[in-house]
């Protein structure tokens, strides 16, 4: 399995990703809490996704905002058809 770390100093275990990928809001609230305690001066997060999970609490993403904590959201083979 590859490398899950999102930093050096703020890894994320690989036993853990599986467990949150049913909704966007569990890796972000993981990564939330990791990235919080970290003294990074950059922090940003990038989830790759197909599309399926659900949207994270609007609660989550006003947190990590006021925590300067930044999300991109890359789309790989999502299911919307041509039209």
């Amino acid at each position: 399995m590859a490398d899950v770390s999102t930093h050096e100093d703020v890894p994320l275990p690989a036993d853990k990703v599986w467990s949150v990928i049913g909704d966007f809001g569990g890796i972000l609230r993981r990564s939330h809490e990791a990235l919080r305690k970290s003294g990074a001066n950059l922090k940003h997060v990038v989830v790759f996704s197909d599309g399926d999970p659900a949207p994270p609490p609007d609660t989550l993403l006003a947190g990590m905002r006021a925590d300067r904590i930044t999300v991109s959201t890359v789309l790989i083979s999502g299911h919307a058809g041509p039209d």
